[in-house]
């Protein structure tokens, strides 16, 4: 036999009363298992596996990461915002004429790219 081969548990003998069997299987036949991977899935649910533990070390470890991140995202905010107010200040200070000048400015290049290609 290769070491390859998937392992069997070995059998388990369970002796119970006979209107139990009758209810396992009625049961097992309704969820479309055998008598076996019923009784497994019922010893399951009354004993679930415990939940593995975290370190004190593993939750230091998650809050000092979190801490970065935190300054990161504050850092970006922060560099956002100036971007942003820059460019507020700089369309604050622009004036309806120089916007005027700058559409005729425009207007004029787009004439000339016109009569080039024509």
């Amino acid at each position: 036999m290769s070491d390859s081969a998937p392992k069997q548990e070995a059998p388990y003998g369970l002796r119970m009363p006979p209107d139990l069997k009758a209810r396992v299987k009625a049961s097992a036949e309704a969820n479309n298992r055998s008598m076996n991977a019923e009784i497994v899935a019922a010893l399951d649910e009354k004993f679930p596996r415990p939940e593995p533990e975290i370190s004190d070390e593993t939750i230091q470890m998650f809050r000092d990461r979190l801490r970065i991140m935190d300054e990161r995202n504050r850092e970006i905010l922060k560099a956002v915002t100036e971007i942003v107010d820059a460019y507020a200040d700089t369309v604050k200070k622009d004036t309806m004429g120089e916007r005027l000048k700058r559409l005729k400015e425009l207007q004029g290049q787009y004439e000339a790219n016109l009569r080039s290609k024509g």
